[in-house]
């Protein structure tokens, strides 16, 4: 059995770590710096309290001993390999993530209120959000400008009087203003928030909160975003253990983001229209010039860019799709080409942005500050060995899900609280969709705030022995 329950803290410093750490969803609405600061201060705090007090249980669980294997590798190899600078520096603080998660998880176990407090605080903040995301959306009101000669009543319905004026890239990007990752912000925090409404037992308005935040990431237009909300209404459809009323009302859920999405034409425009677009589109025609130097660049392939090539073109001209759209199937032909040639190690963090400028690398869709896709990422940069590290967890997960789901027995023992928590990990680190740096601050405190609370469950479910 294991008890991570030894009260080493103050009542006042668990009261003000968990504040603080409360106060992490709002500061990722401000950015990643102040995020990342709390982040930070949490990691340094853990770190000291660890030691000093030799919590060697709360590293005990496989999870976390593979992830700090995972940085001690990033390590390692951007030493070992003389790697850029930026590199070292980035593999050499990445651990700071992972001890924020294990503080998290250690502050969820030691006080009893802490739930309670993240849910209050979250809640409010994702309120905050969505009226001032539906009031540009409906409206084209932003409420913290107060332009009220910009109000539009017609703004989200305008294919209904002139079919003209519908966006081809529609998008909302609400509080997050320039960086349009509204969708997913909330896509990687709503799993949270439903399971703290499972397990703070709260009333039926709170399930209605989630479902207006929902809405959320169909109005931002993230295509990858409302992907992962879907798999994650699917996949807890199956695990969720509830009467026929409450499979029905998911059911309700789902009828309602179809209707929702095809009844708003800038909505359907973005999601729909647009999606299809990119996966059919054709590549742009190339000059004269370019074609000569393209033909002269193909008849210079060695073995792999064939390889790569014939795939291509198995793809072009065979199932004639793209992988989500040319721009991102540049970009993971072009990270498997750098994978292939540095098979072991990698890169380097944040070198994919240069090494596809190499002439042997560059193509038209084949450059950018990485390549889109998390596994795509990690073999590019890490190696096999990098991606392994985290390939593993997400095998455990499925593994996890899929037990839960053919297995009666299990999906009662465990709760709902634990199944949104599991699941909010797993499609963070889903593989078949576009997604951000995974190295990226703002998106790792994302990720490893999720992973705290999958934590803090485990160890709880250990302790009272129920896995």
């Amino acid at each position: 059995m294991i008890n991570i329950k030894k009260n080493i803290l103050t009542n006042n410093q668990i009261k003000y770590l968990s504040y603080l750490i409360s106060l992490v969803p709002a500061a990722l609405i401000a950015g990643a710096f102040i995020a990342d600061l709390i982040a930070s201060f949490c990691a340094i705090f853990f770190l000291y309290i660890s030691v000093k007090e030799k919590l060697k249980i709360i590293y005990s669980y496989w999870i976390v001993k593979l992830l700090i294997l995972f940085c001690i590798y990033l390590i390692l190899k951007s030493i070992i390999n003389s790697e850029e600078f930026h590199s070292i520096l980035r593999s050499f603080f990445y651990i700071r993530y992972v001890l924020f998660s294990l503080l998290i998880c250690y502050i969820y176990n030691l006080n009893p209120k802490f739930s309670k407090i993240f849910f209050k605080i979250l809640t409010l903040t994702l309120i905050t959000l969505s009226i001032h995301a539906y009031l540009i959306h409906f409206f084209n009101f932003d409420l913290l400008r107060m332009n009220f000669n910009q109000i539009n009543i017609e703004q989200n319905f305008s294919l209904i009087y002139n079919q003209w004026n519908v966006p081809f890239d529609y998008r909302i990007s609400g509080l997050f203003y320039s960086e349009s990752v509204l969708g997913s912000y909330v896509e990687k925090i709503l799993p949270i928030y439903l399971g703290l409404v499972f397990l703070n037992k709260k009333s039926a308005k709170y399930y209605l909160l989630s479902i207006v935040f929902l809405f959320l990431i169909i109005i931002s237009g993230e295509r990858s975003s409302i992907a992962l909300s879907i798999l994650f209404l699917i996949t807890f459809f199956f695990t969720y253990e509830t009467n026929l009323k409450g499979k029905v009302n998911l059911i309700l859920i789902f009828l309602l983001i179809f209707v929702f999405v095809f009844s708003n034409p800038n909505l359907k425009k973005r999601i729909v229209d647009n999606t299809f677009f990119n996966i059919t589109e054709k590549i742009i025609h190339l000059n004269q010039d370019e074609e000569i130097l393209k033909k002269d660049e193909l008849n210079k392939l060695n073995k792999n860019d064939q390889f790569f090539q014939n795939i291509y073109l198995f793809i072009k001209e065979k199932l004639k799709i793209n992988i989500f759209s040319l721009g991102h199937q540049g970009h993971f032909i072009s990270a498997f080409k750098i994978f292939i040639n540095n098979p072991l190690f990698g890169i380097g963090i944040k070198n994919f942005r240069y090494e596809c400028k190499k002439p042997e690398y560059k193509d038209i869709y084949s450059c950018t500050t990485h390549p889109h896709n998390t596994y795509m990422q990690l073999l590019a940069e890490t190696g096999i060995i990098g991606f392994l590290f985290i390939f593993t967890i997400f095998t455990f997960l499925s593994y996890k899900i899929f037990t839960i789901i053919f297995f009666r027995k299990i999906r009662k023992k465990l709760s709902n609280h634990f199944k949104c928590f599991l699941l909010g990990v797993f499609i963070n680190f889903w593989p078949l969709v576009p997604t951000g740096s995974f190295f990226n601050n703002w998106i790792s405190i994302c990720y490893f705030l999720s992973l705290g609370f999958f934590l803090g469950e485990i160890y709880k479910n250990i302790s009272q022995n129920k896995i």
